[in-house]
């Protein structure tokens, strides 16, 4: 298993201490499939995003706003889902496609 990246681990504890600005874009950035793995994410539902991954979805995909599954998990501090996303290929290096 893979570690979590320090950007990652940042955000466990409070997402404003990684510096990753937290304002909506004007336009979305993702897709809205990438908003629907997101917000299965944040909400800690693993099957939702176990039925996404297996059919074909993109882990590193960002949502609408521009941020991953993993870094909206970070943010809700839910270990077993950062664990799933990770173990499932997520990369922890990944950078927002925030604006």
């Amino acid at each position: 298993m893979r570690s979590l990246g320090a950007s990652c681990a940042d955000c466990l504890g409070s997402c404003c201490r990684c510096g990753v600005p937290t304002t909506v874009q004007d336009e979305p950035v993702g897709s809205e499939q990438g908003q629907e793995f997101s917000d299965a994410a944040y909400a800690g539902n693993i099957e939702k995003l176990q039925e996404m991954l297996g059919g074909g979805f993109d882990i590193n995909s960002p949502d609408t706003d521009g941020f991953t599954a993993l870094h909206r998990s970070c943010v809700t501090g839910n270990i077993d889902v950062i664990k799933f996303l990770v173990d499932k290929g997520a990369d922890v290096n990944a950078e927002d496609s925030v604006r």
